[in-house]
């Protein structure tokens, strides 16, 4: 694996870790929508 490919790799995770990944603790929503949600409920 090239310095690149383990770059491209690394950065698809977080992505997915970050904004796909469903979480059962969030009531099924992902991270990132969870932050949305949580922050849309104190503005």
């Amino acid at each position: 694996m090239t310095l690149d490919e383990l770059k491209t790799a690394m950065e698809d995770y977080i992505r997915y870790y970050n904004e796909e990944r469903i979480n059962t603790k969030r009531k099924g929503l992902t991270p990132l929508q969870y932050r949305h949600q949580t922050l849309s409920i104190t503005i």
